[in-house]
Order: C-alpha cells, then structure tokens, then sequence
C-alpha cells in the first residue's frame, strides 16, 4: 500500500478534507476521483499525480465508467452528467436531469441504470427511459 496526495494541484482551491465518493480507471491507465466535499472531479495520471480538476456548483454522489474516457456522475440526487477525459482535460459532454431520485448508477451494453428509492430505472445512453422495474416494499 502506497499513499498520495491528491490535494496539491496548483490552484485547485481543496481544503484539507476530501470525501471521494468514486473511482474509476480510464484507458492509458488514468483515474478520475469524485471528491463530494470539493464538489471536483479530479484526474489523475498513471503515477497518481494530479492533472486537471473540474469544480461542480453541486456535490457528486454515485459514478461509473460509460466508455474507454468518459464517466457518468450523479450529482445532487437528479442530474446525471457525462464527463469525458479530452487530451489532458476533463470536459462535460452531457447533463441529463431526471424527475425521480438517483442513489445508484450502473453501465452495461449502452445502457444505463439508475436506481431510485423503490425502482430500477434503464436509460439508453441518450437518455430516453427504455423501462422501469418496481420493487414492492418489504421484498428483501
């Protein structure tokens, strides 16, 4: 085990907290991090060394890997946001804002799955709802 500073980018701003909420690995061995107290995102190269951060207005809750460089994140319950990995940047592609709560996400055969308080939801990668499965109360 190795540890590293992920707060010392040069005028990222971070305080000496940090909550990461979520990693996930890209091609060309890169990570991005959420830090849900920052509200950032923060990519880092294969020796874990920062290289470019984004800050959000509102805090990061759930992430997973979409594709090969990008990521979809959570964000304050409702939005889903596609950020993709461009040279050494990190950029929003995306932002979809769903009417129902989000707690989880998942990826899988260009679709995604969002889950909310009582249901599954399966979104194509555009956004359209293909369908919904409802958990009745007291099932598990």
């Amino acid at each position: 085990m190795t540890k590293h500073n992920i707060s010392g980018y040069p005028d990222s701003g971070d305080s000496n907290k940090a909550t990461i909420i979520g990693i996930c690995e890209l091609a060309d061995r890169e990570f991005i991090i959420a830090d849900s107290f920052n509200k950032k995102v923060k990519l880092l190269d294969d020796s874990f060394k920062v290289v470019s951060h984004l800050t959000f207005p509102s805090t990061p809750r759930q992430m997973c890997n979409v594709s090969a460089y990008s990521v979809a994140l959570i964000f304050d319950d409702r939005d889903l946001n596609f950020i993709r990995v461009n040279g050494q940047g990190i950029i929003v592609e995306r932002i979809i804002t769903f009417k129902h709560f989000c707690y989880g996400i998942g990826y899988h055969n260009d679709d995604i799955f969002v889950t909310g308080a009582n249901e599954i939801y399966c979104y194509s990668i555009e956004g359209l709802c293909k369908h919904k499965i409802s958990i009745a109360q007291g099932m598990f």
